[in-house]
C-alpha cells in the first residue's frame, strides 16, 4: 500500500483510456451490447422504432454509432433506430456498430422484417344482405310454385 502513484512515460508517446484509482486499469475492449439486438418484426404502414443500448468501462462514444442502410434507417446518438422512409414488405439486413472512447468498435447484425397486414376479417355489408335476401326470396318462390302445381 501506498498514498502516491507515479506513472513516467518518454516523450512522445499519447496515453488515452487510462484511469488511475486504487489500480491502474486500461480499457482496451470494444463496448457490451446490453442485451444484444435480435430480429424484429413490423407490419406494413407501421414505424420502426428499436432502441439499442451498449456499455463500457471507457464510456461509449455517443457520436459514433452507426447503421449500414442509411437509405431507408437512421441511428441517432443514443442508438435509437428508426424507419427514414415507408418501408415495403420485405427484410432488411441491419449492421449496426458502436465505438466507445478508446476506438474499439462492437458490430451486432440483424433483420427487420415487414409483413403484409392481414386483411380485415369478414364483416357483412349491404351487399350481402341483398344476396341474402334474394337467395331466401327465391328459395320461397320456388317452394310455393311446387306447392302450388300439386
Amino acid at each position: 500500500t501506498c498514498n502516491e502513484f507515479a506513472f513516467g512515460t518518454g516523450p512522445g508517446p499519447a496515453m488515452d483510456n487510462i484511469n488511475v484509482s486504487d489500480t491502474v486499469d486500461f480499457d482496451a475492449a470494444p463496448p457490451r451490447w446490453e442485451p444484444a439486438p435480435t430480429n424484429k418484426s413490423i407490419a406494413l404502414g407501421e414505424d420502426f422504432r428499436y432502441d439499442l443500448n451498449a456499455s463500457d468501462f471507457s464510456g461509449v462514444d455517443t457520436a459514433t454509432w452507426a447503421v449500414n442502410d442509411t437509405t431507408n434507417f437512421a441511428i441517432d446518438s443514443d442508438g435509437v433506430i428508426t424507419n427514414i422512409v415507408d418501408l415495403a414488405v420485405g427484410t432488411y439486413g441491419l449492421n449496426v456498430s458502436v465505438s466507445d472512447t478508446g476506438g474499439y468498435t462492437r458490430s451486432a447484425t440483424f433483420r427487420v422484417t415487414v409483413e403484409s397486414a392481414a386483411p380485415p376479417p369478414f364483416q357483412p355489408g349491404v351487399l350481402t344482405y341483398v344476396m341474402l335476401g334474394g337467395g331466401v326470396f327465391l328459395i320461397a318462390l320456388v317452394v310455393i310454385l311446387v306447392k302450388n302445381r300439386r
